[in-house]
């Protein structure tokens, strides 16, 4: 059955609609509770001056409540408020937080940011609510006469797909020519005739180049013109890279195109230059096609080529609005090109922000209502999109004129204030004990009390009548008349000297805890100076309440007043709760793609003689994801990486590498406990710090996220500063270092590795029939996919191409990613065994999916 472009449209939405809903989730909304109220009985409720108040009380809930509702207790106008999740972590009751809540703060029209180094500033924008649209968006961006930026660049979203980018004007072409892989222009000699042709027969002789990082490009074409060739140059896009496929391999593009004017009889490197207007990046087919038409039987021109051996060659024929392209197995046509070159730097002058867009504006658009459906709620109202701006060298860059409307519930409403700060605070408390705050059905109330409050009864010399209240904060409260008498009719009970050096001893108790269990801990986040004072206080007050004369009530008012004022301000910044969520220990292995070539000064062999060298050293590393609540509510989460490094040297780089796909900050997120400097930031963060001697060298750093679990991809690397010599080193098989390892045994090969044990270096042939199922179920997925941008585009995008461009990274970002699933496809690997070595090795499943699905076709503006 062949469905129409509409039906498709409504089959492939109603899929994905039933697949969004199975993924719906429904987070947790705050109520405030119904009631609270004294347990006991409290018709004739007395105090005695000084004592402690402590009281059993019970609260009736009607959901999930703030984690920051407070516990109010007052007398008259004397009151003392604690976070009710306080009093439940001193009182050893067992909650449950649901998510985080988001704020956010810091408005501003004009926002100034400085780069000490290359990197990028995160500020956000804001919408009303996840099903907004988006109609516009622009704004200034500026840089500096004195401190200018190179390339800056701009992540709607923060998800690592870069919108917008400086390019600057093209000043030419870089000098090195950009090949197809199996090219080889001193191969063996080949020809192809290139004829008159009709339209619907015409072909495109095309190879599959891996392009640069660019807006423009230079093609060349070694041709020889016979009888008044009119060829033309043009980019497409594979469906799937380097698509093999007897019934053909769906590709896009067209659009942008160059005319190679030839002279006829003469043979040459003919060459023309293609304005692309958005930026292309990695594998694509640059194509030539005779304009002249015909039918078919009239020599006009040759193609020179290399014939036999592997090729990146196609053939291809438009198709209605797409192309049909078969390898094409005999012969690489001599086709190459260079990208462009441009000045990239924005200086005392503002860049005009649509002609710096990496995709066309319909693309851009699409893009940023994607960011709104993953925008983050905020709890008061709103929905926050991240907004990256980075700049590749130090810089000062300035963002200013926000103009941007979007659509909320029919009306159209308009925004032109960035926020600088995005603040999460705990989500709702929504179990409590053994109450489930999310299914109050069958129980209702929470019984407790109000110790840990530290409040005490008021001093009074005359019995007399006040005003007591007992109320939460958002919710209820309870108040009633009680009777407060002076303490000489009290302190024979010694109930209030004991009960006050509980209370101190308390908190001793707990801060000794800590020093004990979590002193690494503490001396860590540099938390040790205030437990030890504040161990100090509390034991001062502790000795001075054993020598209190409570019948005196001057002395005694005195002390408890003390007490009740500075108690807390004792305490404050100290922590409250230690927990260490993960804990985990590896060795570090360094791999052959871990020494990057700025590392070392000697080129490729240096960069292989340093990737052995890193044998000579152990490196021993801890991860421990922490939990830290302080007193005062400030809550500090994060990972403690810690590294110990086994060896000797002297005068050595120490390299220690975040990779990119973790998305540290590295301002608000990354603190070096040791002085290291940034060496570089894309695609991923490597930090360097230079050693006179190693000797058992140990660092620490802190990761203001939970990164405990991809330990192993925090790479360390030592390299000498005087260079790293010829290293003498076993053949024994090193799996990603591009050689399929064998040993020669008196004459006969025994292979190391194989398409088991190292698939990286040893391609594997695969039986494609046996797979052919699984991979039509993944190409339908694929062209599924591809069906859904192309009907829901909008006018704007150009008809013959119903389909939205690829997002592009800066220049260096997922390069090695997207080269490695080049390569792998071409070794004949399956996405299955791609995807897995992939995850394994540290990459996201999103940075995978976004190679495999591979959107990046170009479009008219």
């Amino acid at each position: 059955m062949v469905l129409r472009w509409g039906e498709k449209k409504v089959v492939f939405g109603s899929i994905l609609f039933l697949i969004l809903c199975s993924f719906i989730v429904f987070g947790a909304t705050n109520s405030e509770p119904s009631e609270i109220y004294l347990e006991g009985n409290i018709s004739e409720l007395s105090f005695v001056s000084g004592e402690p108040v402590l009281l059993d009380f019970v609260i009736n809930f009607t959901g999930p409540i703030s984690p920051n509702t407070l516990l109010n207790i007052s007398f008259d106008d004397m009151s003392k408020s604690k976070k009710l999740k306080s009093l439940l972590d001193y009182q050893e009751i067992l909650y449950d937080v649901d998510g985080e809540n988001y704020r956010l703060l810091n408005s501003n029209t004009n926002v100034d940011l400085i780069y000490t180094s290359a990197g990028d500033h995160l500020v956000y924008l804001m919408v009303d609510t996840v099903e907004d649209v988006f109609e516009s968006i622009s704004f200034g961006i500026t840089g500096s006469a004195l401190n200018p930026s190179y390339s800056p660049y701009l992540d709607f979203g923060n998800d690592g797909l870069i919108e917008w980018q400086y390019f600057g004007g093209l000043t030419g072409y870089v000098d090195e020519f950009s090949l197809p892989d199996e090219l080889n222009e001193n191969g063996n000699p080949s020809e192809i005739i290139i004829k008159n042709e009709a339209l619907v027969d015409r072909t495109y002789w095309c190879e599959e180049i891996d392009l640069p990082y660019t807006r423009d490009l230079e093609v060349y074409a070694s041709i020889e013109d016979l009888a008044g060739l009119n060829l033309t140059a043009t980019l497409l896009q594979l469906e799937s890279p380097s698509c093999v496929d007897s019934a053909g391999c769906e590709a896009y593009g067209g659009q942008f195109e160059c005319k190679l004017e030839t002279v006829p009889g003469t043979a040459n490197y003919y060459n023309c230059s293609m304005d692309i207007g958005y930026a292309v990046e990695n594998e694509y087919l640059i194509c030539l096609y005779n304009e002249v038409d015909g039918d078919g039987t009239v020599h006009q021109g040759k193609l020179n080529a290399e014939q036999g051996g592997d090729t990146s060659a196609y053939t291809c024929k438009l198709e209605g609005s797409s192309y049909v392209c078969n390898d094409f197995a005999s012969d690489d046509f001599f086709i190459k090109v260079k990208g462009g070159d441009y000045t990239y730097e924005l200086g005392n002058f503002s860049a005009d922000f649509g002609s710096s867009l990496v995709n066309s504006y319909a693309a851009f658009e699409h893009s940023l209502n994607n960011q709104i459906e993953n925008c983050i709620e905020l709890s008061g109202g709103g929905c926050a999109i991240p907004l990256r701006i980075g700049s590749l060298s130090p810089a000062a860059i300035a963002i200013h004129s926000l103009d941007m409307y979007y659509t909320s519930s029919g009306a159209t409403k308009s925004k032109t204030s960035f926020y600088m700060t995005l603040i999460a605070e705990e989500g709702s408390l929504i179990e409590i004990g053994d109450l489930d705050l999310l299914d109050l059905e069958s129980k209702n109330s929470l019984s407790m009390d109000t110790s840990g409050m530290f409040f005490f009864v008021p001093q009074v010399d005359d019995e007399d009548d006040y005003e007591f209240t007992v109320e939460l904060m958002p919710g209820p409260q309870v108040t009633l008349d009680v009777t407060i008498g002076p303490s000489d009719e009290w302190d024979s009970s010694g109930y209030n000297e004991s009960s006050t050096q509980d209370f101190i001893k308390g908190y001793i108790s707990s801060l000794n805890y800590q020093t004990s269990n979590f002193a690494d801990v503490l001396s860590f986040l540099e938390l040790s100076d205030s437990v030890t004072v504040a161990l100090s206080g509390l034991n001062s007050y502790l000795n001075s309440s054993e020598h209190i004369n409570y019948s005196n009530s001057n002395e005694s008012q005195n002390f408890l007043e003390n007490l009740t004022n500075e108690l807390d301000a004792i305490v404050l910044g100290t922590p409250q709760s230690i927990e260490i969520v993960a804990d985990i220990s590896e060795q570090i292995i360094a791999e052959p793609q871990d020494i990057l070539i700025d590392m070392v000064a000697g080129g490729e062999e240096e960069r292989v003689n340093a990737y052995h060298h890193q044998n000579d050293f152990i490196v021993n590393s801890r991860a421990r994801h922490l939990k830290v609540e302080l007193q005062g509510g400030v809550i500090i989460e994060g990972t403690w990486v810690e590294k110990n490094i086994a060896g000797t040297g002297t005068d050595y780089y120490l390299y220690e590498t975040i990779p990119g796909s973790l998305y540290v900050d590295p301002i608000y997120e990354l603190s070096f406990k040791e002085p290291f400097e940034m060496h570089r930031q894309v695609p991923n963060l490597v930090y360097r710090k230079e050693y006179s001697s190693l000797n058992n060298v140990a660092y620490s750093y802190f990761v203001r996220k939970n990164i405990a679990f991809d330990l192993s991809s925090l790479k360390t690397i030592l390299i000498p500063k005087t260079g790293i010599s010829e290293v003498e080193y076993e053949t024994v098989p090193v799996c990603g270092d591009g050689v399929c390892s064998v040993l020669v045994v008196d004459g006969e090969r025994v292979s190391l590795e194989d398409a088991v044990s190292c698939p990286e270096d040893c391609s594997k042939k695969v039986n494609w029939t046996g797979i052919l199922v699984a991979f039509m179920i993944g190409l339908l997925l694929i062209v599924g996919m591809v069906l859904y941008f192309k009907l829901s585009g909008g006018d704007k995008i150009n008809s013959t191409l119903k389909r939205l461009p690829r997002v592009f990274n800066n220049p260096e970002d997922e390069f090695n990613l997207k080269k490695y699933v080049s390569d792998s496809i071409k070794g004949k690997k399956t996405k299955e065994v791609i995807v897995a070595e992939l995850l394994k090795r540290g990459w996201s499943k999103e940075q995978v999916d976004y190679v495999f699905k591979n959107l990046n076709v170009l479009k008219k503006k």
